[in-house]
């Protein structure tokens, strides 16, 4: 386990995912420094939805249903309206 653990830190996924994880917060700080955090919030928790479903689409081989384009249309919609 300890083996299989090392060599999962040391592939590049792990490691860039490691650096978007430190790097989150930064971008979040300049995010809410340039707006309001009731706005900045639900746009950063939206696009993590989108980009986890673009990722899963893509390394994981899932299906894109009819509901999951629906739901990925109501969150930008929601980010388009809660930028205005």
């Amino acid at each position: 386990m300890f083996n299989y653990s090392l060599e999962f830190l040391k592939s590049p996924g792990a490691i860039l995912g490691l650096i978007f994880f430190v790097a989150a917060p930064f971008f979040l700080a300049v995010a809410v420094s340039r707006m309001e955090l009731s706005i900045a919030y639900p746009i950063q928790v939206g696009l993590n939805i989108i980009m986890v479903i673009a990722l899963s689409l893509i390394y994981l081989g899932e299906n894109l249903t009819i509901e999951k384009g629906i739901g990925i249309g109501l969150v930008i919609g929601s980010i388009y309206f809660l930028s205005k």
